[in-house]
């Protein structure tokens, strides 16, 4: 089979690596369509775009990360479950908050790694399953960051519940929204969008 054929069929890529005489199974996952609002679904857009998006946006310092959470019904495992993290951020000034957010902002982060039921590790070989997002931003403890965040939806077709439909935080195009701070610099994974803070705080005065 042809080289260009074999990539057409391939939407989930498996990796099987040995640690310390256990098994770690690692899936790199194309999830199915977002639904419409969803706060996974990624354009490319200019920066004044992500400002005019955004109903908040603030710098600040990364608190804590959750845990893993299945956005689904009764945090029931499915085939499609879609994972998700919550990312505390303390706030050390706000550069536009329509929506009143306190100091302590929470906000959804897609991916992670979930624990699976004994049937599923049995069969795959792994008690717990990392399903990563390739558009969104990543986050560490301890990390300043510049922020652009909106309310939406996070969940796909096969989730059901009040947790699979959250009206919650999330970054305006993923990770076009997250910017690392380090001095007067807002380094952003896109480097066209790359700013001084200064700068940025001047484009949001404009937009806004």
């Amino acid at each position: 089979m042809k080289r260009s054929a074999k990539l057409s069929l391939v939407s989930l890529a498996a990796a099987l690596i040995v640690v310390a005489g256990g098994f770690f199974l690692v899936y790199v996952f194309r999830p199915p369509g977002p639904q419409s609002g969803s706060l996974s679904a990624v354009a490319t857009r200019p920066f004044e775009k992500i400002i005019s998006e955004s109903e908040a946006a603030l710098i600040g310092e990364v608190t804590d990360i959750s845990e893993t959470k299945l956005a689904s019904e009764g945090n029931k495992w499915h085939e499609d479950a879609l994972g998700y993290r919550e990312v505390t951020i303390k706030a050390d000034r706000f550069l536009n908050n329509s929506i009143g957010l306190s100091d302590e902002v929470k906000i959804i982060v897609l991916g992670g790694e979930m624990k699976v039921p004994l049937t599923v590790a049995l069969k795959k070989g792994s008690p717990s399953l990392v399903r990563h997002w390739g558009e969104e931003a990543s986050f560490y403890r301890g990390e300043k960051v510049l922020v652009f965040l909106k309310r939406g939806l996070i969940g796909y077709k096969k989730a059901s519940g009040e947790e699979a439909r959250m009206d919650r935080l999330g970054l305006v195009g993923a990770y076009q929204g997250k910017f690392r701070i380090e001095g007067n610099n807002a380094i952003n994974e896109c480097p066209e969008l790359s700013r001084t803070v200064s700068d940025i705080e001047n484009l949001v005065k404009e937009v806004k």
